[in-house]
């Protein structure tokens, strides 16, 4: 009987342990684009999400969008951070000013990122070789379908994670104080775009 007790006791711990780890983790679970089309969105709170910072960027590499119903562009990036600052959940996103979408951000105050299956890799290479001063409509050239939030935001329907943010502070970076061969690798000594910092606060999550 004592030992059917300690047993039944271990189970009610380890299950507990189970679906705390759980609530904790939202998985972004559509794993293709096809997938991701039948599937519905569902917003999450910010504790309940998990994944890897510095993949998801640096290796998997997201959409920055920004505008409206009206007007929108997106650009893929792979430099960004997420983290808290003055006790907000932020993301920060960094662009040059020679791209089409540092002046659509310097004019409005949000803008989303959103993370893709394997599959839609093609279409990030594309959204992030192409201009909009070139194609108008980069998304649907390269297969991809523009929706909105419910504040009317632009997210992708093939994508599998999508983060709103609200814009809280900009500034664009000290090229005096770029370390010099960053300078030169990535600027050209000051031929290219310096990039400008961007940083949101979160205020909804989708995934799905």
């Amino acid at each position: 009987m004592k030992r059917l007790l300690i047993i039944s006791i271990i189970s009610l711990l380890l299950s507990s342990c189970c679906k705390n780890n759980n609530d904790n983790i939202i998985l972004r679970k559509s794993t293709s684009c096809e997938e991701a089309l039948k599937t519905q969105w569902t917003k999450v709170k910010i504790e309940d999400v998990k994944f890897n910072p510095f993949t998801i960027l640096d290796k998997d590499w997201m959409l920055l969008s920004t505008e409206n119903r009206e007007d929108n562009n997106a650009m893929t990036i792979a430099w960004g951070e997420f983290g808290m600052l003055w006790s907000k959940p932020v993301v920060t996103v960094y662009v040059s000013s020679s791209r089409y979408s540092w002046d659509m951000l310097n004019k409005n105050q949000y803008f989303t990122v959103t993370a893709f299956p394997e599959d839609a890799r093609e279409a990030l290479q594309y959204m992030g070789s192409t201009s909009k001063r070139d194609v108008s409509d980069k998304a649907s050239a390269c297969g991809l379908h523009t929706e909105f939030t419910p504040d009317g935001h632009p997210i992708f329907s093939e994508a599998n994670l999508a983060i709103e943010c609200k814009k809280i502070y900009q500034k664009e970076l000290d090229s005096a104080s770029i370390p010099q061969e960053v300078f030169e690798r990535f600027y050209q000594g000051g031929k290219n775009g310096i990039h400008s910092m961007y940083i949101g606060e979160i205020e909804n999550i989708y995934t799905k």
